[in-house]
Formats: C-alpha cells, sequence, structure tokens
C-alpha cells in the first residue's frame, strides 16, 4: 500500500466515523434542515413513510383506539432514525468543501436545535402554567358566580321560562313547575311549585323551585324567580336563586348552604 492508498483509507476512516455520528439537526429540525445541507430526497421521501405511518395508525379501526400513544412513538421512531442517517444524507448529497467544514456545519445545526429545545421548553411551562392558572382563575369565578347552577339556571330561564308561551302566561309558581314536569320526562313534582330533576338512571340531579307571582316579571318587583337546590340529608338545600323579568334579564342571588 502506498503513500496515496494510505491518506486515502485514512480519510475515508475519519468520513465514516463523522458519518456514525448523530445527526441532531435531521433529528429536531429535519424540514429545514434537509434542503440546506443536501438530504432533501432522502429526507422527505423518509418523512412521507412516516405520516402514510400515523395516516395508516389513525384509519385502521383495530389500532385507531391506541392512536394518541402510537402517533408520539412514530413521529419519536422516525426522528431518531433520521437522526442517524443524516449525516450520510447529506455527506452522499452535497459536495463538501472538506470534512471538516461538513463537521462544523452540523455543530451549527446541534447548536440550533439545542436552543429550539430550550425555547420549546420554556414557552411548553409558561404555557402550563397559564392553563393552570386561568383554570384556577375559572373555578373561582365560577365559584363566586354561582358556579355550574348559574348555568343551569340561565338556560331555565331564556329557553323555558321566558320562551315558553305556557310559562309566560303563568301566574304562580304552581302553574310554572306543573309545566316544566310536562315538557320533561325526567322530571317530577317535589312539591306543589319544586321539580325535582332526575338523571335517566333515577339519580336525583337537583331540584328547582318556581316563584312567579303575575305575569309581569321584572326584577325591580323581584316577583319571579327559579331556585336550584341540592338534596341534603333528603332535605332541598338551595344553592342559587335566580330572579328574572320578561326579556330574559337575571340576577343571581347565591344561598346560605346547608353543611353535608
Amino acid at each position: 500500500m502506498n503513500m496515496t492508498e494510505m491518506e486515502e483509507q485514512l480519510f475515508q476512516n475519519k468520513v465514516d466515523k463523522e458519518l456514525e455520528k448523530f445527526n441532531w439537526g435531521a433529528f429536531g429540525l429535519g424540514i429545514l434542515w434537509a434542503p440546506f445541507n443536501g438530504a432533501g430526497i432522502s429526507y422527505f421521501v423518509t418523512f412521507g413513510a412516516m405520516l402514510f405511518c400515523i395516516l395508516a395508525a389513525f384509519i385502521l379501526p383495530i389500532i385507531r383506539f391506541f392512536f394518541i400513544f402510537l402517533a408520539p412513538a412514530i413521529i419519536l421512531g422516525f426522528s431518531i432514525y433520521m437522526g442517524k442517517k443524516g449525516n450520510e444524507w447529506s455527506w452522499q448529497g452535497k459536495k463538501w468543501q472538506s470534512l471538516e467544514y461538513f463537521s462544523e456545519i452540523q455543530k451549527k445545526w446541534a447548536a440550533f436545535f439545542t436552543l429550539y429545545f430550550i425555547i420549546m421548553v420554556i414557552l411548553g411551562i409558561i404555557g402550563i402554567a397559564s392553563l393552570f392558572v386561568i383554570g384556577g382563575s375559572f373555578i373561582t369565578q365560577m365559584k363566586s358566580d354561582g358556579g355550574p347552577e348559574k348555568l343551569v339556571n340561565s338556560i331555565i330561564v331564556k329557553q323555558v321560562l321566558t320562551k315558553d308561551p305556557g310559562c309566560i302566561n303563568a301566574r304562580s309558581g304552581e302553574e310554572v313547575a306543573k309545566i316544566v314536569v310536562k315538557q320533561d320526562p325526567t322530571a317530577t313534582l317535589y312539591n306543589k311549585n319544586s321539580v325535582l330533576e332526575k338523571t335517566k338512571s333515577g339519580k336525583t340531579e337537583f331540584i328547582m323551585t318556581f316563584y312567579k307571582v303575575g305575569t309581569n316579571c321584572t326584577l325591580e318587583k323581584k316577583n319571579c324567580y327559579v331556585m336550584l337546590s341540592d338534596i341534603v340529608n333528603g332535605e332541598a338545600s338551595p344553592k342559587l336563586k335566580t330572579y328574572y323579568d320578561n326579556k330574559g334579564k337575571t340576577l343571581d342571588v347565591l344561598m346560605k348552604l346547608r353543611s353535608k
């Protein structure tokens, strides 16, 4: 073996060693990395295969149930494969000035990926923290505003009490309660002006009490309201009273709860 052959062999050994290294640019920034590093065809063929596998996992009924777990695993698996093959694709797909220059460029892409990863982690932490803050504020607001009871009462007022002709023309809470029971198969009379709401399985959800004096409901007179109550120790425990007028405007009043 002459000197030239020895130099070529040593150079090839250096090349092989470099190509065995993991390419972080191909792993995490492949769509940006590939076109600038001569790996466009190889990368995007592999990327297409990854999309096909994800689509197949979503379409096939047998494994669709596990799609939420399979999709990230497929993406991670193909990303690792791209990272392992990245240097080889790039070296073979583009004419580089030198092996040293090639190595320097790939290190820069690795640095870009590291920066990108750190930014994504920070944004993720901020996003999760924001969700906790917003969620906590929402729960606090719901509690202070009457929570889901306010929503239930609002729906009853706007969709039933101020829309249904029978409820509009009713002159008492007793009349309203009878109308609601006739219209709602899950409702039964609890007393003369209260309705017991149950689920289809028969479990009691809540009690709605209707109060009405005349047909002209106003917030000033407070002559019409609906009150939502829970069942505590076999008795109605009022939670929220909602006054309303004929136009659907409401005024909520939180009730003092009995201890369970």
